[in-house]
Parts: C-alpha cells; sequence; structure tokens
C-alpha cells in the first residue's frame, strides 16, 4: 500500500491517555509500517467532534500537501458530544468547543441540563451513523484508505450497537 503517513482519529483510547506517547497503539502501528504518525486523538472527546475535526485535517491540511495518508478511525460512545463554547476558546484542544457527556454530578450548567432533557439514545446512534457514513464517503472521494472501528462499547443491552463493518480500501 503506498501511504505517507498514518493519521488517527478518535477519544482518549486513540489519544492513549497514560501512556508515553511511544508506546500507544498509534505509535506502534506507525513503527510496525515504517511510516510518520500524526495522532489527532483527545480525550474525552465524542464522534461529533471526530466527524468535524477529520474534515478540517482533510481539508485544512491534507488537500495543501497532497499527500496519501491511511486514516485510522476509532469512534466513540454516541452519547458523548461537543457544543460550541466561548469559555473554551483558548483551550489547546478544542478552540470554540466544549465537549459534553453524560454528567455525573448534580451540579450541571444549561448546556447539560437540555443535554439531559433532550437526551435520546436512537438519536445519538443515528447520528453516529450518519457520521460515520460521511466520513466514508469523504474518504472515498479522495481515495484514502481507512481503516474504522468503535473503540468505546456501546450500550451492550441495544441490538444497534452491533460493531459497524471496518473497511479497508485498497487503492
Amino acid at each position: 500500500m503506498d501511504i505517507s503517513h498514518i493519521v488517527t482519529i478518535g477519544c482518549s483510547f486513540t489519544y492513549c491517555q497514560g501512556l508515553p506517547i511511544f508506546q500507544g497503539w498509534p505509535a506502534l502501528v506507525a513503527n510496525a509500517l515504517d511510516c510518520p504518525l500524526v495522532n489527532l486523538g483527545i480525550p474525552g472527546v465524542g464522534n461529533d467532534n471526530i466527524h468535524r475535526r477529520l474534515y478540517e485535517y482533510i481539508y485544512n491540511d491534507l488537500l495543501i500537501y497532497n499527500s496519501k495518508p491511511l486514516v485510522i478511525i476509532a469512534w466513540t460512545q454516541p452519547w458523548r458530544r461537543e457544543t460550541w463554547s466561548k469559555k473554551h476558546y483558548n483551550d489547546e484542544y478544542f478552540q470554540n468547543y466544549a465537549p459534553m457527556s453524560l454528567p455525573d454530578t448534580s451540579e450541571i450548567d444549561a448546556v447539560q441540563t437540555a443535554f439531559l432533557e433532550n437526551y435520546n439514545e436512537e438519536d445519538f446512534h443515528r447520528r453516529t451513523v450518519l457520521a460515520k457514513t460521511s466520513v466514508i464517503n469523504l474518504l472515498k472521494q479522495f481515495n484514502i484508505p481507512y481503516i474504522m472501528t468503535d473503540a468505546m462499547p456501546q450500550n451492550l443491552d441495544d441490538d444497534r450497537s452491533e460493531e459497524h463493518t471496518s473497511e479497508l480500501q485498497s487503492h
């Protein structure tokens, strides 16, 4: 396979939180394939963040340099979301966006309250399928080979949580 580098994107599983950078699975894959690595993993992000940032990387960085990566996407739990937020403007990872997930405390702000009041598990699964389909179409459009998997467990009691087919396109 003719690739210039590997791009990994996902949540803390892809970021490899708690491990030295050279011991995480993205670095091990890059070393095994003898390729440079761009790890776009960020702890705590949701699938909408993964979707948005992959589009930004491809349109803002990749197409400029006309390179040919292998993209590895590790989707996370469907209920993790992001919201536009000025309070994270200077944050290294999130800039104008703030991550949200189901809160563990009773001290929640207005955004989290709205999130809970409008929580619909089926909607989160639909959004995840739409994000995955959109990314597949984007990568196919530019003939970018990819591997896609669900890195974080879904609701195991839910038939919709079966792993989506991972696909590697060889060109």
